[in-house]
């Protein structure tokens, strides 16, 4: 019964550990997407490469999916969120 006790106590931080580890490689691949348009001369949308990087930092998939479409997607409008 003790076994279960810890195990049920850590499964919570088990859960957030990987869910921290999942978004550092979230935010590492859209660092390196970004730095990518970057280098091909392909312009960001709404925010800036550390902006991005620190919105899928802490948002996770919701900010990398939010990357991803305004982006890559063909729902995207080449007009819209464009940077002067």
């Amino acid at each position: 019964m003790k076994e279960l006790t810890l195990v049920l106590a850590l499964l919570p931080l088990a859960v957030l550990l990987l869910l921290f580890i999942v978004n550092i490689f979230l935010a590492i691949g859209t660092s390196n997407e970004a730095a990518k348009l970057g280098r091909n001369q392909v312009p960001l949308y709404a925010v800036d490469h550390a902006t991005w990087v620190f919105v899928v930092l802490l948002t996770g998939i919701v900010g990398f999916l939010a990357f991803w479409v305004i982006h890559h997607s063909a729902l995207r409008d080449h007009g819209l969120f464009r940077r002067s």
